[in-house]
């Protein structure tokens, strides 16, 4: 039996043990189809492919009684690799369920010093419900652990084997596109998008390289475009800002429109995948409604202005739905020198005019905006603030009246 001198892949292979009659077979390397190792253990086959510091086998006493001596002798026999065995309590009432989801967890995080180092999974043999349990527990550790390590999941597919080889699945893109799914809701929810573009990338990572090894013909889908749009939009709706958002610079086109251009290219490619094609689906009709070509003081620019600042107030975002709201409003009497936020043409002294303006217009209104806008940017001290309830919904009424109306330009302005 040889084993590989090659560098480690990942600091710890974890693996289960079932009671059934394993038979050998030669596993297929996943990341070189070149590659095959005959053994009776796909865990083997993967120490010997991944080099792992350390293999994590979790059996029932059982099936370590059948198998423990000849499985450790296997794992052994590669001396860069130690092994380690957790007894896996039975899953046959719900303390032992929950013991298992333990133990799993724990397994899945790393020391501090090996953070940047990565997990590969294993969910071949053990019980059948072994895939199910571990997803489960791997989106709660990725979604809950602050220093998640990448753990890439393997299966030994030995039903599909072709004559005596064994393919062995990479079916890591599947779990990141659950953990990048929830990433997006979290962004369409709260408008949050932390790490959003490197979780992008890994997908689009994981995705060509299962392109690449597989035998398909054109282009795999490229996703890095996409995740550059997602943080761009992302940080632009964070910090509220509004021009980048909405109308771009001299330099580049707005995130939102980036962002839709991002989503048409990766819905059109020959390699969509139809699980990431529904996901994108749901980001473009929440963010159309920003899209607009035409400036901001205009019918169609208050329309966007009045979309985010609702969407502001969906996500829980009062504040900046406030803000946006206010703004909206006086926009409606902006020159093309005040309704162009963060470009070099924007002039201070235009917007001031426009809210003056906006003011004397009806200066009822105005202080009512100002009121409720104030209440909350100032967090409520005064001697009788506003209840959330009150806030909520009087914000929600100041948006729902905004409506863009076509007006007389100034001279200067046509």
């Amino acid at each position: 039996m040889t084993t590989s001198n090659s560098k480690p892949v990942c600091s710890r292979l974890i693996t289960f043990l079932g009671k059934s009659r394993y038979e050998v077979t030669s596993y297929r390397n996943p990341n070189d189809t070149q590659q095959v190792f005959e053994t009776k253990y796909v865990a083997e086959a993967l120490t010997e492919f991944l080099v792992p510091a350390e293999v994590v086998v979790l059996a029932t006493e059982d099936a370590w009684k059948i198998h423990g001596e000849s499985f450790s002798t296997a794992i052994r026999s590669h001396t860069a690799t130690t092994l380690r065995r957790v007894v896996f309590p039975m899953g046959n009432s719900q303390s032992g369920l929950w013991a298992q989801f333990d133990l799993l967890k724990n397994e899945l995080r790393l020391p501090a010093v090996e953070r940047t180092r990565s997990i590969a999974l294993d969910i071949t043999l053990g019980f059948r419900s072994a895939p199910f349990f571990c997803a489960g527990v791997l989106s709660f550790s990725q979604l809950v652990d602050e220093f998640a390590p990448d753990v890439s999941i393997y299966y030994g597919a030995f039903e599909a084997k072709q004559g005596n080889v064994t393919d062995i699945w990479d079916i890591t893109s599947f779990s990141q596109l659950i953990t990048w799914s929830s990433s997006i809701m979290l962004l369409l929810k709260t408008g949050r998008a932390d790490g959003l573009a490197e979780a992008t990338d890994a997908i689009g990572r994981s995705l060509a390289k299962q392109w690449n090894l597989g035998d398909r013909k054109g282009p795999a889908t490229n996703l890095r475009q996409l995740g550059e749009a997602l943080g761009r939009f992302g940080g632009d709706l964070e910090t509220v800002r509004t021009g980048s958002l909405l109308i771009g610079d001299q330099n580049s086109v707005s995130s939102v429109t980036a962002l839709l251009n991002a989503i048409a290219t990766v819905n059109s490619s020959a390699d969509a995948i139809p699980p990431l094609v529904d996901v994108l689906d749901r980001i473009r009709c929440v963010i159309e409604p920003l899209n607009t070509q035409d400036r901001l003081s205009r019918p169609k620019g208050i329309q966007a202005l009045k979309s985010l600042a609702n969407l502001y107030w969906q996500m829980g975002r009062f504040a900046e739905a406030a803000s946006t709201m206010r703004e909206a409003y006086i926009t409606q009497f902006a020159t093309s020198a005040a309704d162009c936020p963060g470009q070099t043409n924007f002039s201070k002294e235009d917007r001031e005019s426009a809210e003056l303006e906006w003011f004397k217009s009806d200066e009822h209104f105005a202080q009512e905006i100002a009121h409720v806008r104030n209440d909350i940017e100032h967090a409520g001290y005064n001697a009788q603030p506003m209840s959330p309830e009150r806030i909520k919904s009087k914000i929600r009424d100041l948006i729902e009246r905004l409506t863009a109306f076509e007006r007389l330009l100034p001279s200067h302005d046509a």
